[in-house]
């Protein structure tokens, strides 16, 4: 009578190296300041022509409208260092 092996799945066969399929998952981490300012322009940057960033800034002008944007971003993403909301 043959024991089955019970414990880690073998892995299948494919073409990928190794490295693709062991890879630890990312850890999140908290955006610097900089780089909340950083993400929050190139998204501005890629919203500028939409109706809706067109509505917002209508609605409550240029400066407010940026701000809005950065407190979704950090909403998302939060700065590190920081403990307060």
């Amino acid at each position: 009578m043959k024991k089955s092996r019970r414990g880690r799945p073998v892995p299948k066969k494919t073409k990928e190296p190794a490295w693709v399929s062991d890879d630890a998952a990312l850890q999140p981490r908290a955006l610097s300041k900089q780089e909340l300012d950083d993400l929050a322009l190139n998204v501005r940057k890629g919203i500028d022509d939409t109706p809706a960033w067109k509505d917002l800034v209508r609605r409550f002008g240029k400066a407010e409208a940026e701000r809005i944007l950065k407190l979704a971003l950090y909403s998302q993403h939060g700065i590190a260092g920081s403990s307060d909301n």
